[in-house]
């Protein structure tokens, strides 16, 4: 005959049967107490919109004022390094790995290999 739970165990059911419990099969929390000062900072309401275009407004008040001279010297600039990274571009292209799913930057003159080991 079987045993009755009559000391309310948590292992066993009322009837003698072993429980499947996950909170039982976890392993217990180790009470470590913590001397470090990090405390959790109260969630602060979100910001209006408005603030963060008053903050964008004084970084750009607070830039230098470039003259129309170097903002012409900077766009050439510009330019050039684009058209300098197009020229070196054009000479490769970009292909699946060996047929697996990532892509890689392959020179046109190896065209010839792509997907073959």
């Amino acid at each position: 005959m079987g045993m009755i739970n009559a000391v309310n165990s948590l292992r066993y059911d009322m009837y003698g049967r072993k429980r499947k419990t996950k909170s039982l099969s976890k392993p217990k929390k180790s009470h470590s107490f913590n001397t470090s000062r990090n405390y959790e900072t109260p969630s602060r309401a979100p910001e209006p919109s408005y603030m963060k275009d008053l903050r964008e407004l004084k970084i750009k008040l607070s830039e230098p004022l470039e003259s129309d001279f170097d903002k012409a010297k900077r766009i050439a600039q510009e330019k050039k390094f684009q058209e300098e990274k197009l020229k070196i571009s054009s000479n490769y292209t970009i292909a699946p790995a060996y047929n697996k799913g990532a892509y890689q930057v392959i020179p046109r003159s190896d065209l010839k290999h792509i997907g073959k080991k």
